[in-house]
């Protein structure tokens, strides 16, 4: 029908419009936090952010940064964001 678009045609795609550094600070913020054991998969982090090419970029970002460890699909947070972390409180 005519009047009916994919979703591809209603909208751009999520990850055009996500802020990098919002998504990684989120992805960081879930990490931190005591309540949710570790280790989170990259699955779980996609459905908490919503948008998987951001959240494969945030992770390498953070990564990169050395603020979390990346094994197969799980990621932690390093003892350096922790304790990061830990001083701002």
């Amino acid at each position: 029908m005519a009047q009916q678009a994919s979703a591809s045609e209603q909208g751009q795609d999520k990850s055009e419009n996500r802020d990098p550094d919002g998504t990684a600070k989120a992805i960081y913020c879930l990490l931190i936090d005591t309540g949710h054991p570790w280790p989170w998969s990259a699955h779980e982090i996609d459905l908490e952010i919503g948008d998987r090419i951001a959240v494969e970029n945030a992770l390498a970002r953070l990564r990169g940064l050395g603020l979390v460890h990346c094994h197969g699909e799980f990621v932690w947070p390093t003892r350096t964001a922790l304790a990061t972390e830990a001083l701002t409180l």
